[in-house]
């Protein structure tokens, strides 16, 4: 399956492409979540739909779980409104009930039957939509028009048909169409996706690093334990001599090693399960809204079956290690004079090793964690363009069936804003067609530059126009760097005005004032219809119009109310308020209702959650590394502690008898920590060259941030080493406090 860059498609493309391509058994085109108010149930409900061709569920190989699908007669212009409803709307509006099927409900002001549920692999995106609808009954502007963009396509390999083979013969079958219709196919080459890139991929780099994260924090955790069972095997070395000596068999002895490794390991296992199964919730309420198909994510009993693996894997390994001690080493080692103090440095080697080890681990997810997070702080501080406190924002979308031409979406907009600007506890009210941080970042548009035939329009492609009304900058407090903001005498009847961004005026101004100068907008195919030439009244600042981490796009501003080749029934609301900006969400839909009691209100955030969810991704990245992090210093620590404390404990009487011997308190101390801190400096060597040399995986999901940061690697390197000395200072200072006498008689 693939699918196209998102609203570049048209139905007469669709057409085209299932007459020319062998490489797909089936195309089909739709409106990806169309937006619809469902009304005559109560409150009116903003929901959304897909807008699709019959061959869509062709493609998708999905048959309804009740009812039927609608036929290609049914998507007529004119034919009477039907949807296929989702079987998780199904169940939450009509409680399952087989009754639904035949039932009407009002769908952007018209009745719909619903004639059958389909099964939830239709919302394959994770958009929430309730059904689908016939595309040429919702949108019946869009079969005959070319230039009509608005749609997206999925289409499902013939088999046996490579991928390669199917993008290739794509790119062919787009290039001769662009030749054909250049004026409205110039450049609208695609390139297939598959589904699977096309769902995961923006956020495929940050979930294999959670899961290398998860494996280094899972190695760390059995390293630990294998140096925690070898320690607890070699403190209890004599007693196994003695059971060797008396006539019992070392392989019996290694398997009582391997299944108390086991029997820990599945007791944790099951911990483990527990634990996850009550913080399932908390956790999914962690995950951003930018990951996709979380509504999949649950405890099943693959993952169960697969989280037991894991546990006997290493149970076992932890559980050999010691084993293998055990059959390696002769009784009379343990039972001779040997068994203290001279030998005590060849026994104390596995448990270096294993130091080292669990400290280049932790060193690896150290960095990999400060970066991330030092990432995320660059992301969160980088300028704006404007000010999200304060502001609220309301989605307002009017239905088709009553809003189809640009004169009656004006009076209801106006009338919104213009009761909301009368309201108590209200700043500033103003529109918008594209709020900030929107991934559309307004309605692609091409420029045409008045005097200046050197600009080709097509070079203009992909600025963005976005409509206002009302005071807007003001309202976000864009800065106006150059000329003046709209005012209330730029309405219908004015001459038309237009106001660019800074990236618009260096891009195509090159150091010359833009204000005065005259540009047009040109969408599609409306060169036949005539420009409409508007003057350059202001320069505003650049926003962050589509992500955080993105430069604003090139934006030319417009009034609402002298808008000429464009209807525009979606909006957004923005509120400055005098205190906080949910306390207007009432006024809000009040003032909507108040104008027209049919609309619906859709969702109403404050500016400052729509910012903090765009850095959801980042955000999330940071805590799971930094909590992982945590979690392995606080391994380290424990195993460090343990390890020294059983070290001290073995060489006790050789402390004892240095220093009978002479030797001090200090030199004692120093003794004792050499064998915590050699480790784990080797181990943080190693961590930091294994940290390097992993830099390229990580550098695609940071920001602003070198993947070798010296900062980042001079604190790892700090820290690791500071906190295995703190963890071995506590059980050395037991040895330099050894009474000599004492120490020796044990």
């Amino acid at each position: 399956a693939f699918l196209t860059r998102e609203g570049e498609v048209s139905l007469p493309d669709g057409d085209d492409w299932r007459a020319g391509s062998r490489s797909f058994q089936s195309i089909g085109l739709f409106a990806r979540a169309w937006a619809f108010d469902l009304t005559g149930q109560g409150e009116p409900e903003p929901v959304t739909a897909h807008a699709a061709e019959p061959q869509f569920f062709d493609v998708l190989g999905i048959a309804p779980v009740r009812g039927r699908l609608f036929s290609a007669a049914e998507n007529q212009p004119g034919a009477p409104h039907v949807i296929v409803i989702t079987e998780g709307f199904w169940a939450s509006r009509f409680n399952r009930d087989p009754g639904a099927v035949g039932q009407t409900m009002t769908l952007g002001g018209n009745p719909a039957t619903i004639i059958g549920v389909l099964p939830r692999e239709v919302d394959f995106l994770d958009d929430g939509v309730i059904g689908v609808v016939p595309i040429s009954v919702e949108l019946p502007w869009a079969p005959a028009n070319r230039g009509t963009n608005n749609l997206d396509a999925i289409g499902r390999l013939r088999p046996s048909v490579p991928f390669a083979e199917a993008r290739v013969e794509m790119i062919a079958l787009t290039t001769r169409l662009a030749a054909q219709y250049p004026e409205t196919n110039r450049g609208k080459i695609v390139s297939p996706n598959s589904l699977t890139d096309f769902v995961v991929g923006s956020v495929r780099t940050s979930l294999w690093l959670v899961m290398a994260a998860v494996a280094t924090l899972l190695a760390i955790g059995a390293v630990n334990l294998a140096g925690l069972l070898l320690a607890r095997t070699t403190a209890r070395r004599q007693e196994l001599a003695v059971r060797t000596a008396l006539g019992a068999a070392r392989t019996r002895l290694a398997g009582q090693l391997v299944t108390e490794g086991l029997v820990l390991a599945l007791a944790g296992g099951v911990l483990g399960v527990v634990a996850a199964v009550v913080t399932h919730r908390l956790l999914l309420q962690a995950v951003p809204d930018s990951v996709p198909r979380t509504a999949d994510l649950g405890i099943r009993w693959p993952l169960v079956l697969l989280g037991a693996g894991l546990s006997v894997a290493v149970g076992l390994i932890c559980g050999l290690v010691p084993a293998w001690q055990v059959t390696r080493n002769p009784p009379g080692s343990a039972l001779g004079g040997s068994a203290r103090g001279t030998a005590a440095g060849s026994r104390h080697r596995p448990l270096q090793f294993i130091v080292a080890a669990e400290v280049a681990l932790a060193m690896t997810l150290l960095v990999g964690a400060g970066l991330v997070a030092k990432s995320f702080q660059r992301l969160w501080s980088r300028p704006l363009g404007f000010d999200p406190a304060g502001v609220l924002l309301a989605d307002l979308v009017l239905p088709e069936s009553r809003f189809s031409t640009p004169g009656p979406q004006s009076q209801v907009f106006t009338a919104v804003i213009d009761r909301l600007a009368a309201t108590p506890g209200v700043r500033q009210a103003a529109f918008v067609t594209t709020a900030p941080l929107n991934p559309r970042g307004g309605i692609g548009t091409k420029v045409l530059f008045e005097g200046r035939p050197d600009i080709d329009p097509d070079r203009a492609s992909g600025s963005r126009v976005r409509f206002t009304y009302g005071p807007y900058f003001e309202a976000l407090t864009i800065p106006v760097v150059g000329g003046r903001a709209f005012t209330p005498t730029d309405d219908a009847r004015a001459p038309s005005v237009a106001i660019v961004n800074e990236q618009m005026a260096r891009e195509f101004f090159e150091g010359r004032d833009p204000v005065g100068q005259r540009i047009a907008l040109r969408k599609w195919d409306d060169q036949a219809k005539g420009d409409h030439w508007l003057t350059i009244v202001g320069v505003v600042g650049d926003i962050k119009g589509t992500t955080l981490a993105d430069a604003d796009s090139r934006a030319v501003y417009v009034p609402y109310v002298q808008r000429r080749i464009w209807w525009e029934r979606f909006g957004v609301i923005a509120v400055r308020s005098e205190g906080a900006p949910v306390e207007l969400a009432p006024a809000v839909k009040q003032a909507v209702w108040s104008v027209d009691p049919l609309l619906t209100v859709g969702q109403i955030r404050p500016l400052v959650d729509i910012r903090r969810g765009a850095a959801g991704r980042e955000r999330f990245l940071a805590v799971i590394l930094g909590l992982f992090a945590a979690l392995s210093l606080g391994l380290v620590v424990q195993g460090l502690w343990s390890i020294v404390s059983y070290a001290v404990a073995e060489r006790r009487r050789e402390f004892g008898v240095r220093m009978a011997l002479g030797s001090t308190g200090p030199a004692v101390l120093r003794l004792a920590l050499r064998h915590a801190l050699v480790p784990t400096l080797a181990g943080a060597g190693a961590g930091l060259l294994t940290a390097v040399a992993l830099s390229r995986l990580i550098g695609t999901v940071l920001y602003d941030v070198s993947p070798t940061d010296p900062w980042i690697l001079g604190a790892a390197a700090t820290l690791l080493p500071v906190v295995a000395l703190v963890a071995a200072a506590v059980p050395a200072g037991r040895a330099a406090r050894l009474d000599p006498l004492t120490a020796m008689q044990e």
